[in-house]
């Protein structure tokens, strides 16, 4: 008998469980659970090699899940007109990575969730 109302404590938590999610998905809407845009930020600076740094950020985010990561922002920290335009490059050929000077970063970041 005791098993039985373990078994039975534990599928009404299970489907209350399942309820309370269904009511916070309609509270908050659906794209702030499923499509929530997680940002993760890199600043480049004119000292480092910013190719190798791109090419190191685009294959780690091949392994990366998209729950996790789904968009880059690199921060200009006085790059020169070279390495500004290969991150402009970069950011033409891959759609997670965006580029900002800090001045507009926080409009940026605040677009990008009203996007998603």
């Amino acid at each position: 008998m005791n098993s039985t109302i373990v078994v039975l404590i534990v599928f009404i938590s299970l489907f209350l469980f399942i309820c309370a999610c269904g009511m916070l998905k309609n509270i908050f809407g659906e794209e702030c659970i499923s499509d929530y845009c997680n940002i993760s930020v890199v600043v480049l600076y004119s000292d480092e090699n910013i190719k190798i740094k791109l090419n190191h950020i685009v294959n780690k985010m091949q392994w990366i899940d998209e729950d996790l990561i789904n968009k880059i922002i690199l921060i200009d920290g006085g790059l020169n007109i070279e390495q500004k335009e290969l991150c402009n490059n970069y950011c033409h050929k891959y759609d997670f990575l965006e580029f900002t000077t800090p001045d507009s970063l926080n409009d940026m970041i605040f677009n990008l969730q009203k996007n998603n």
